[in-house]
């Protein structure tokens, strides 16, 4: 399964540096490096921890499965904005 194009298309999406999601995902920043770069082929367990980390199906990262809407991120980023400026008046 080669996911080097999804891979970074995803992470891209989420506006994500290689490094915040290998903290995130707990993949290694070189591996998530080679995985995008190089076209390796990861391990299920990988494959498993980096598409939850990018919330998407193993189809979707793998390509096989279209991808979700902008419009859904746009939403979530939406979501997020406000949720962090409710916790930016808590601690005001």
């Amino acid at each position: 399964m080669k996911i080097d194009f999804a891979l970074a298309f995803y992470r891209n999406m989420r506006g994500m540096s290689q490094t915040r999601l290998a903290k995130v995902s707990g993949v290694t920043s070189s591996a998530i490096s080679m995985l995008e770069a190089r076209g390796r082929n990861p391990s299920l367990e990988t494959a498993m921890k980096l598409a939850k980390a990018l919330d998407v199906t193993l189809d979707q990262l793998a390509g096989m499965a279209p991808p979700q809407s902008t419009g859904d991120l746009r939403s979530e980023n939406l979501q997020l904005k406000q949720r962090l400026k409710k916790i930016q008046a808590l601690s005001a």
